[in-house]
């Protein structure tokens, strides 16, 4: 799996489809990188976005699965990246799962699932809330949107 640079942090990395394809992202400072594409190859696409340009929607605070994702945009094209933790999984059962879903306007195009067992995430909650305070964007709960 691709790696991040060395002055940066994984937020999110799996593979999908038994392997074959990899998507990773990382925070470094106030930018957020992006490659998808084949394991052990170039990737197909590369973003990097600043952090205020990145849309990240934290968790409510409610119900089973703490999840949290994040989109960058490219050209009328959102790519969005998001994991779930199951706060009542089974014994034995990691209960983490993460996604991939690209999307244009309104139309899904994609959905992949990670590969079981390959999703490394930085964790909850993601640096990216963090990241974003930092930056002086504050997240309004009432509206869901990042001011």
């Amino acid at each position: 799996m691709a790696d991040c640079a060395d002055d940066a942090e994984l937020l999110f990395a799996c593979t999908f489809n038994e392997g074959r394809k990899q998507v990773t992202t990382c925070l470094s400072g106030d930018v957020v990188s992006y490659a998808f594409g084949p394991v052990d190859a170039s990737p197909e696409l590369g973003l990097v976005r600043h952090i205020t340009d990145v849309d990240m929607r934290p968790w409510n605070g409610f119900g089973r699965y703490i999840n949290e994702s994040f989109t960058l945009d490219n050209s009328g094209y959102g790519y969005t990246l998001r994991y779930a933790i199951d706060k009542f999984a089974p014994e034995g059962s990691s209960g983490v799962e993460g996604e991939l879903w690209v999307e244009k306007g309104e139309d899904t195009l994609a959905n992949l699932s990670c590969d079981p067992g390959s999703l490394k995430f930085s964790g909850y909650p993601l640096p990216l809330f963090k990241a974003k305070q930092a930056a002086g964007q504050l997240w309004n709960r009432e509206t869901g949107l990042w001011e």
